[in-house]
């Protein structure tokens, strides 16, 4: 009888210690912004792994209140690149940025939208 209580006394000391571990993954909110400080939704936004933004990591598009979530298996620094087509009077607006995810964090960060350096606004 002893010996049963001991182990259920070990059994729930270790579960509670392990449950007490356990990491949140990384996580990262990404706000869209245009010229004009408006919130841009259905802006498509993609996530790279740095160093040379070859590894598409995750890609959403913003929701209505111009927000788009992503979580990460891993921490690390990402480059973010966000572009949106047939705005207002622009043909495409586009951004770009960098975010540094740790676990149990999430991580907030805006990207303002600029005209790219070859896009012409429409008149």
């Amino acid at each position: 009888m002893m010996k049963c209580k001991l182990s259920l006394i070990v059994v729930v000391l270790f579960t509670i210690l392990i449950s007490g571990c356990s990491k949140e993954n990384p996580q990262a909110v990404i706000i869209v912004r245009d010229t004009e400080d408006r919130l841009v939704k259905n802006a498509k936004v993609e996530i790279y792994s740095k160093p040379g933004n070859s590894i598409l990591e995750d890609s959403d598009f913003t929701d209505e209140h111009g927000k788009s979530y992503h979580e990460f298996t891993f921490e690390g620094t990402f480059i973010v690149e966000v572009d949106v087509e047939n705005y207002f009077n622009f043909e495409r607006l586009v951004g770009v940025g960098e975010i540094t995810m740790t676990i149990d964090e999430v991580f907030e960060t805006t990207i303002y939208l600029a005209p790219p350096q070859d896009d012409p606004v429409e008149e």
